[in-house]
């Protein structure tokens, strides 16, 4: 996707006819998209989606009341760690700033429109060399292919990249789901057509795959739908670690008194889900 600053529909579409010139792309009906889209703007459309992490930096001579942070590339927040006198650590791929969280919190609502809730705060002060990001070619998360089974037809052959994903659909059953119910939470969650869908597949069977492409908004349907099916009860996510902040943001955002807690850790030592 393309992020502009709001402007007038007919500069936006000005740009992007230039950007694609000679190229074949249908613009029809953009001129009223984009006047549409400024009419009722989404401000937490691209923010939420950031990973906009703060990190307090021990205390040592050279950082004193300092803080890291870090985020995915966007222009207005570059603009509001320079506004902060903040400084680039390329390592880390982390601004280093000088201030209080509110402060910096204040500083990123103001000039990049990213609101205090999208903004993971860590408790437990990190160095700042601990926060050295991988290489971009290795990735964080290993699955191991299963093992294909051979049918009984045919002599077994070696497969290359036998990783896939089966699910036995004779385990699930169909759940019944109130639609006024799931229309009145869709609202207050702020689910798109595709999305109600979504949590209509997940809520509406006893085991389910969302296969959504990324970007979608597959954690924030997983979030509705389990919240959904469960009812009063507790949500148990299993995820990767380092992915931990980010269920408790998308949770937060729809369910903001919900009681998150991780296993293993020290914050909340009795109660896990959401």
């Amino acid at each position: 996707m393309w992020v502009l600053e709001q402007g007038s529909a007919d500069h936006a579409l000005a740009w992007l006819q230039a950007l694609y010139l000679r190229e074949h792309v249908d613009f029809d009906g953009a001129a009223a998209l984009l006047k549409a889209a400024i009419r009722a703007p989404e401000p937490d459309y691209f923010t939420q989606l950031l990973d906009v992490q703060i990190f307090a930096l021990a205390r040592g001579e050279l950082n004193h009341g300092q803080h890291a942070i870090s985020f995915s590339y966007d222009a207005l927040c570059v603009r509001a760690m320079r506004a902060l006198q903040g400084r680039f650590h390329k390592p880390a791929a982390a601004w280093q700033v000088r201030g209080d969280v509110v402060h910096i919190q204040h500083v990123l609502r103001d000039l990049a429109g990213v609101a205090a809730e999208f903004s993971f705060v860590h408790e437990q002060p990190v160095v700042l060399e601990e926060l050295v990001s991988p290489s971009a070619d290795e990735s964080p998360i290993q699955v191991p292919a299963a093992t294909l089974e051979q049918g009984e037809s045919g002599p077994a052959q070696d497969v290359d990249g036998a990783g896939f994903l089966s699910a036995d659909l004779e385990q699930s059953n169909a759940v019944d789901i109130d639609e006024a119910v799931l229309a009145a939470i869709a609202v207050g969650a702020g689910l798109r057509d595709y999305q109600v869908d979504g949590v209509r597949h997940l809520a509406g069977q006893t085991e389910a795959c969302l296969g959504d492409d990324m970007g979608l908004g597959k954690t924030r349907q997983t979030v509705v739908g389990a919240r959904l099916a469960a009812g009063q009860g507790r949500v148990l996510i299993v995820c990767p670690a380092s992915l931990r902040i980010n269920w408790e943001r998308e949770i937060h955002a729809v369910y903001p008194d919900a009681v998150v807690g991780f296993a293993w850790d020290d914050r909340i030592s009795t109660i896990y889900g959401c």
